[in-house]
């Protein structure tokens, strides 16, 4: 399976470095509590609102990649976006 989050996913709730350089208090309201949310590894976690895919992270199954690209720089966003999907090159 390959999702692609995109529009108003807000990556930082999505998988949490919740120990990382004052993440609580940079976020403040919106920061997540690690004791309510299922822990990936060292200090990441996956967002509560994520409860659907916790089983792919506890049978291993899943592979989270923040700011990743393919190769493609010709167009818009979009256009490279599109072609993510359509799983072009």
């Amino acid at each position: 399976m390959f999702v692609i989050q995109g529009g108003a996913a807000d990556w930082l709730n999505i998988v949490v470095q919740y120990a990382g350089l004052g993440y609580s208090r940079l976020r403040g309201a919106l920061a997540i509590d690690p004791f309510l949310a299922t822990r990936l590894h060292g200090t990441s976690i996956l967002g509560p609102s994520l409860v659907e895919i916790d089983w792919m992270s506890t049978a291993r199954t899943v592979l989270f990649l923040h700011v990743a690209a393919s190769l493609y720089r010709d167009k818009s966003h979009l256009d490279g976006h599109n072609l993510l999907q359509a799983g072009g090159t």
